[in-house]
């Protein structure tokens, strides 16, 4: 089902994903080790292959920040 606007404006509505997206096949764990060896988000990306925001979140979803030495905080 289309709306007036869409149609006016020429866009068709988008189709609803039917399934929800396939988890990532990567080794969370190791992910979130590899960022508190303080890894960068971009090489440890690189490294199992994600995106970096794919790295935030599974730090976040796994409830695990660098840690951070006396001299830095």
């Amino acid at each position: 089902m289309t709306n007036a606007l869409g149609i006016i404006m020429g866009h068709r509505e988008l189709p609803r994903r039917l399934f929800p997206r396939a988890r990532l096949d990567v080794d969370r764990e190791q992910v979130v080790r590899d960022r508190q060896s303080r890894m960068s988000l971009t090489q440890v990306a690189r490294k199992h292959g994600i995106s970096r925001a794919s790295v935030c979140r599974i730090v976040k979803e796994l409830g695990a920040e660098p840690q951070m030495s006396a001299a830095e905080a």
